[in-house]
């Protein structure tokens, strides 16, 4: 009988896609709540082309923030960052719309085209499942006495289902507006955006998003295994594991199991490198094609899967802006940079910020992510014995929605 062992020791990227409002969308999963069947999100044909470069971008993001911080516990969220900078693309024109719009993925896309898929989609993320908690929120923060245009105003609440308040950047209390505004809506899992008053500030854009999924089949097992880490120490770590259905595929060097959350519409997707190989090297095979071909190659089985047990903090800023800048949108960062859609007032991006957290139990997954951008002016068949899926190893993991296997949170554990 042959057993395919997969281990942990580094910490694996999840990937996560989702966008809902403060002022609009939120699923409330109900506790004890019986599964409805899975809801799939039904896109236009225009809308899945959208998506498709959506995903581009987001392992396209992924790979270069794990290649700068090897041998980090990371986790991002490329579809809230794709989310809030498409709405700060729709304030642009020129060579910066050009620039941050194919950085993106979105070349030949209009600022309605793609306002018109997140609104699509988050409304599908929501409604896949009811025994999920997903919740998405986005808001536009002009200073006081700042000339927002109206039209865009109102883009933003169409699409995106904004909130637009005007706030004194000058003081603690806008501070606290935007901290208690990150606190909501992540359930206290980001607890805060901006350290101190700014009246530099001229405008703030920040999307949140939170997910609290339910294991399928119900609470796994604790249990002690060792954990390998990053740099090869091993030591007594506590696992969750299961013997239940799951989807599976192996190929040159790796495993892959899909974990699903609820009713099947969200799934963990770990990333397994065999004993002996780098984590590094499997996520630079996590291209576009790579990405798809696993989706399709995955089989259900029985698996006899562990995993450890963790939390995990992360937060980019400079190597965000240093990310995108190389991967082809330099100009919103100077004072070149052409936002006259969102106001007459010269703007450019001062600073661009993410700040996630995940928590990984026996009981499901919570997981929470903040972007905030800050404007200032410029002057196959199943096998039949169960396959044993360990992960003491360092391990990269991916939160999806089933669908489209739109990604909403990616990350790497491995100490």
């Amino acid at each position: 009988m042959n057993y395919l062992r997969i281990s942990f020791r580094t910490v694996a990227t999840l990937l996560a896609v989702a966008v809902f409002s403060a002022c609009g969308l939120n699923g409330e999963g109900g506790e004890g709540e019986e599964p409805k069947p899975l809801k799939k999100i039904v896109l236009t044909q225009e809308q899945e082309a959208v998506r498709a470069c959506e995903n581009d971008f987001a392992l396209g993001l992924f790979r270069k923030i794990v290649a700068k911080q090897q041998d980090t516990n990371l986790m991002i969220s490329p579809f809230s960052a794709s989310l809030c900078l498409s709405m700060a693309a729709a304030g642009a024109d020129g060579e910066t719309f050009n620039q941050m719009s194919s950085t993106l993925g979105f070349t030949g896309f209009s600022a309605e085209q793609i306002g018109s898929y997140y609104q699509t989609m988050c409304q599908g993320l929501y409604d896949a499942d009811n025994t999920t908690t997903l919740k998405i929120a986005n808001a536009v923060w002009p200073a006081m006495h700042f000339p927002l245009k109206k039209s865009y105003g109102d883009y933003a609440k169409r699409y995106y289902s904004a909130t637009v308040e005007n706030l004194d950047f000058s003081l603690q209390s806008a501070v606290n507006t935007v901290n208690n505004w990150a606190y909501t809506n992540t359930n206290g899992m980001i607890p805060r955006i901006l350290d101190e008053p700014d009246p530099a500030i001229r405008l703030l854009l920040a999307n949140a998003l939170y997910f609290n999924g339910k294991w399928s089949g119900g609470e796994m097992q604790s249990q002690q295994k060792d954990f390998t880490d990053f740099s090869g120490k091993s030591a007594g770590t506590k696992f969750l594991g299961s013997t239940r259905e799951m989807n599976y595929c192996a190929g040159d060097g790796y495993a892959v199991c899909s974990v699903p959350y609820g009713n099947g519409a969200y799934r963990m997707v770990v990333f397994l490198p065999d004993k002996g190989k780098k984590l590094g090297s499997l996520v630079e095979k996590l291209t576009p094609d790579f990405w798809n071909q696993t989706m399709k190659q995955l089989y259900p089985c029985e698996v006899v899967f562990s995993m450890p047990v963790f939390k995990s903090e992360y937060e980019m800023s400079d190597l965000f802006q240093e990310t995108l800048c190389e991967m082809g949108m330099p100009l919103p960062f100077t004072g070149n940079a052409d936002f006259s859609k969102i106001s007459d007032e010269s703007l450019y991006i001062d600073e661009i910020l993410q700040k996630t957290a995940i928590d990984v139990s026996e009981k499901g997954t919570e997981a929470a992510a903040v972007t905030a951008i800050v404007y200032k002016n410029t002057s196959v068949s199943n096998p039949k014995p169960p396959v044993v899926f360990t992960a003491d190893r360092p391990f990269a993991y991916a939160i999806v929605e089933h669908s489209f296997n739109t990604v909403l949170f990616i990350g790497i554990h491995g100490k």
